[in-house]
């Protein structure tokens, strides 16, 4: 079976922090995470958390972790299910596979990146 992509959902940024130096002769390092949800045909539910940093308002450099998120349904209040999140052992749910991640990080390139935090409804492949 190739494993694909059933449907997503971008929910746009949700956390900022920063800046961390209230000094201003010192520069401010701020970051901003934005998070998007891939369920795929293998019935395994992955969110893509994509961090940028910046200092000085400029970026400087960015992260994507992947996470299998299986007690997410795509009509669920983000902050509501983050919270719940508080409470899982992510050991206990293990690691995205290597197929996953590519899979799913290529499409986030392709079709996300650039409008990351923007929230978008969900969108059946």
């Amino acid at each position: 079976m190739t494993l694909d992509i059933i449907r997503y959902m971008n929910c746009g940024t949700k956390f900022w922090s920063g800046p961390v130096s209230s000094d201003e002769s010192e520069p401010l390092y701020t970051d901003e995470e934005s998070f998007s949800f891939f369920e795929l045909n293998n019935e395994k539910v992955i969110y893509v958390c994509f961090t940028q940093y910046f200092k000085d308002k400029k970026p400087t450099r960015t992260e994507l972790d992947f996470q299998y998120a299986e007690d997410y349904y795509f009509l669920d209040d983000f902050y509501v299910w983050w919270r719940k999140q508080m409470d899982i052992d992510e050991d206990i749910l293990g690691q995205p596979t290597e197929e996953e991640k590519v899979l799913v990080e290529k499409f986030f390139r392709k079709h996300i990146e650039k409008t990351k935090e923007i929230a978008t409804e969900i969108t059946y492949i």
